[in-house]
């Protein structure tokens, strides 16, 4: 039972077990600080109310610039129109809260995007929400991966092994020390570049987790050997069986709703146009 003054607060479920930490929280404050009950609420509400208005300020700062730019790149594109409530709800709940400005185009991007019949139903109901969790440095990676397919015309989303996106990334700044393509035996790593590789691992596993970046693997065997078993020494989702003394290789590749996020992220000027137009996304943006 949960009790202040004799009042069963119990009954009030989580609201109830609040009042009673705040209450007893306010006793205690008031021991430890020598104030009465009354001037220790006082200290508290007023550093609150404080937080409260400066981030209310802040939140407004930020609607305007995400709008005024999301109106930036919808100029031109077409008829806007009234965004749908979970986009809408979104700008004003997630969007507002994100201080990083790369992100914050990020978001004014999906919403110019959502303001246009064309672009709209390009927008999977996800893409929000892995917006909402994303880091500036996976989105930076991100935008990096979709202009290397594009300058090559990989329309399949193909980047390469492992190590070539770890390069990739490391010429976006993301990295302490830069990577070489190739250590080798006789250039042994610096200290820092295992804290980049695991940061970078980290990265890969969540742009994965999201369904944005996958891999295959293949065996790397002999010309002959691999023409002899075909579509044998090839698997989807990384999940091939091979012997220990057997190489294998994955090679990483943006998926297609990958590259969707991307395009509609970056505004209705990329996204109008298909993933496998050679025209470039940098000046589409």
């Amino acid at each position: 039972m949960i009790q202040v003054m004799n009042f069963d607060l119990s009954t009030l479920g989580q609201a109830g077990e609040w009042l009673a930490g705040a209450s007893l929280a306010k006793a205690f404050a008031s021991k430890i600080l020598g104030k009465t009950a009354d001037e220790v609420a006082g200290m508290i509400a007023d550093p609150v109310a404080e937080y409260r208005k400066r981030l209310s300020e802040r939140r407004a700062a930020r609607f305007i610039r995400i709008t005024s730019s999301a109106a930036q790149k919808a100029e031109g594109a077409g008829d806007v129109q009234q965004l749908p409530d979970y986009i809408a709800a979104a700008l004003i709940e997630s969007a507002t809260l994100q201080d990083d400005e790369t992100l914050q185009e990020k978001w004014a991007g999906l919403i110019a995007s959502a303001a246009l019949p064309e672009t709209r139903e390009l927008i999977h109901p996800a893409f929000v929400e892995i917006l909402k969790t994303l880091s500036p440095q996976e989105a930076k990676f991100l935008d990096a991966c979709y202009d290397e397919i594009m300058q090559r015309h990989a329309s399949n989303g193909a980047l390469g092994p492992y190590h070539r996106l770890f390069f990739l990334y490391g010429q976006l700044g993301l990295t302490r020390v830069q990577p070489a393509i190739n250590y080798g035996p006789f250039r042994p790593q610096p200290k820092e570049a295992h804290a980049d590789q695991s940061e970078f691992s980290i990265v890969i596993d969540r742009l994965r987790a999201a369904r944005l970046i996958d891999f295959e693997t293949t065996i790397d065997l002999p010309e002959y050997i691999k023409e002899t078993l075909g579509s044998a020494a090839r698997t989807p989702q990384g999940t091939l069986s091979v012997p220990r003394n057997v190489r294998t290789v994955s090679t990483y590749s943006l998926t297609a709703f990958g590259i969707e996020f991307v395009r509609v992220c970056r505004g209705p000027k990329t996204a109008a146009y298909p993933a496998s137009d050679s025209v470039s996304p940098t000046t589409q943006a």
